[in-house]
């Protein structure tokens, strides 16, 4: 199937959710899809038979969802538990990795590094650098960054290359070795042989920068855009500031603006630090104070929503919590000069080596991300005045396109967004969408575009029990004079659509359920213009009589809350509750000596110049020192 659907299999007027596909194509479809499950059927009465090997492959097959197999964790965790109970050693890991990251059972990080450790104990390398990440991090056993550095040399003298580039890190940052650039070095570089992209990107800051190797800017610029091209963020924004600042490179401010506003995308923090400050000060595109002070304040919203997760973390460890606070820094105007090159180095603020990539192209238990600390500044002046709205507990919103729930809403008139928090829900004529929270962002009293974050689901009702749905990590729409034009599906997209033969018809032909990485929609005047699925999407088609019973039919966390969409009555006949501003500013205000005897004295030192304020901005060379203090 084509990634990009042709404009002909589009009817005229056709409804937002609903594309028309020809018979034939429908039929051909079946026929591939039809082979794909011959196969699987065929391993999965040898994995009956009590085939080990059968048993992990179609364990892998449903965790992935291939090979003509629907992905259901369920019983993927059931195969995996067989083969790993024969002494498969593959299913052990696989096993631990259900266990690590709760995959069709509860987490269980304690039974994950049990698996982890038979596996490991076999030699085998996946294994063995999974069991070294729980004990770096402390997940599911005591921390023993030792014991760790033992378990990925074992590994990567396997050619394991996560486990390479992980000791590789350990040898740079001296983390329970000795510190050796040249050992480092030379980990690196054989992980990134196998292409690896963490690995690449961090051999590229050891020839930027010379530790322990040669300075080669015209190897660290090859192996930064070995690491952009697998999409790797980190490498995408080593290679801006190379195209920013023309460090081995003709200077071109715009290819760099590029390529931060890629990572930015992702929601990569160093890659919305970087287009924030290129839309501050017109570096490679026309300068956006406003954008600017949105990517600032998106920035701190997320800086803190990492801050509570980790409290919470650590409140149900029942551990203090000495992580990074609320509190913000100052970064120079000037931070896209050369001292954000050096900033960007491996001894800059850094989070541990963590991603461990395995067959199952599952992520590590823990995020590998780059995170500059200090680096947001309040996006508001103190010296300003804004206008703030806070609304709380079943809060509804009518318009006569779209209705909306949630249970808090904020908004500010710096920056133009309407934070929408617990359970939102979207209604948008006859779609319907839901994520954990959203964010719709305005200029001019109309919306320009919304973001859904954290399970989002647009769906649309073909009759009362069946229903168009698409979902993804990440959801963004677009809008264009109210309407809109675009919506991109990013992360793990998924979509249930029923297949008709035409816009008026109510008879459904089919099913269809699509697996990509990401989907985005085109639509013009409401309706689809065109469909684009990527990095190979797999589908598989089904006549509505032939619909197997394990094929899903409602995506995770999807139900339709038609019932509770919002009438235009029930938003404007409300009775507004009496102001008591007047009550409340005629009350005495309390006074507080002793804070007023210290603002005299100040003041009288200040007349007598034996005071002065200092407003000195950190530095970064400072930022960094204190942020290492904090980390002993």
């Amino acid at each position: 199937m084509a990634e990009e659907r042709n404009d002909e299999l589009l009817p005229e007027g056709q409804d937002a959710m609903m594309v028309y596909i020809n018979p034939e194509l429908i039929q051909s479809l079946a026929d591939v899809s039809a082979r794909k499950e011959q196969s699987f059927r065929e391993l999965l009465e040898a994995a009956e038979e009590g085939d080990l090997d059968a048993q992990y492959r179609v364990a892998m097959n449903y965790c992935n969802g291939t090979g003509g197999a629907q992905r259901d964790e369920s019983l993927a965790f059931r195969w995996f538990t067989r083969a790993a109970e024969g002494d498969y050693i593959a299913a052990q890991y696989g096993l631990g990795m259900c266990f690590g990251r709760g995959i069709g059972t509860e987490k269980d990080p304690e039974r994950a590094v049990q698996l982890f450790s038979q596996a490991a104990e076999q030699g085998y390398p996946p294994a063995q650098c999974e069991l070294g990440l729980c004990y770096e991090l402390g997940s599911g056993v005591e921390m023993d960054k030792e014991r760790a550095a033992e378990l990925y040399r074992e590994a990567a003298e396997q050619d394991f290359a996560p486990a390479q580039c992980n000791l590789g890190f350990f040898y740079y940052r001296g983390i329970w070795v000795e510190e050796d650039d040249r050992e480092a070095a030379m980990w690196f570089a054989k992980a990134a042989q196998q292409g690896y992209p963490r690995a690449q990107y961090l051999l590229g800051q050891c020839y930027e920068y010379g530790s322990g190797v040669d300075k080669d800017m015209d190897r660290a610029l090859e192996l930064y855009r070995a690491a952009h091209e697998q999409g790797y963020e980190a490498g995408s924004c080593a290679l801006g500031l190379c195209y920013d600042q023309g460090v081995g490179v003709e200077k071109d401010e715009a290819e760099a603006f590029r390529l931060y506003q890629e990572t930015a995308q992702e929601d990569f923090p160093r890659g919305l630090y970087l287009t924030g400050q290129c839309c501050e000060f017109g570096h490679g595109v026309e300068k956006d104070e406003a954008k600017a002070a949105r990517i600032k304040l998106e920035q701190e919203r997320r800086r803190r929503l990492r801050i509570d997760k980790a409290k919470a973390k650590a409140a149900r460890k029942g551990v203090e919590y000495t992580g990074e606070e609320y509190a913000t820094d100052t970064l120079p105007a000037d931070s896209l000069a050369a001292d954000s090159l050096a900033a960007d180095s491996l001894r800059a603020g850094q989070m541990p080596d963590t991603l461990a990539r395995d067959s199952m192209s599952l992520d590590s238990l823990s995020a590998d991300t780059l995170d500059m600390e200090g680096a947001i500044a309040d996006s508001i002046p103190a010296d300003s005045v804004y206008r703030q709205i806070k609304a709380y507990r079943n809060v509804k919103m009518y318009r006569t396109d779209s209705q909306m729930i949630c249970d808090s809403l904020v908004t500010m008139n710096t920056d133009s967004i309407i934070h929408l928090y617990i359970d939102p829900i979207l209604w948008n004529e006859t779609n319907q969408v839901t994520s954990d929270y959203m964010d719709i962002y305005t200029a001019n009293q109309m919306i320009v575009r919304a973001e859904f974050i954290d399970r989002p689901i647009m769906a649309a009702q073909i009759d009362t029990v069946r229903y168009n749905q698409v979902k993804g990590k990440k959801m963004i729409a677009y809008f264009r004079d109210g309407k809109v034009y675009r919506n991109d599906v990013n992360g793990n997209a998924q979509t249930i659509y029923y297949l008709q033969e035409d816009e008026n018809s109510d008879q459904v032909q089919g099913l269809m359920y699509i697996e990509s990485a990401d989907v985005t929609f085109y639509l013009d005047s409401g309706k689809i213009d065109k469909i684009t699925y990527r990095d190979h999407p797999e589908y598989v088609v089904y006549p509505m009589d032939k619909i197997p019973e394990t094929q899903l039919l409602k995506l995770p966390d999807f139900d339709w809350f038609d019932v509770r969409r919002p009438t235009r009555d029930e938003v404007f006949d409300r009775r507004i509750r009496p102001s008591r501003r007047g009550d409340a500013e005629s009350r005495r205000r309390p006074t507080f000596p002793i804070t007023e005897r210290i603002d005299r004295y100040r003041r009288f030192l200040m007349d007598n110049r034996r005071w002065v304020d200092r407003l000195d901005r950190l530095t970064p060379e400072i930022v960094e020192w204190r942020n290492s203090r904090r980390r002993k």
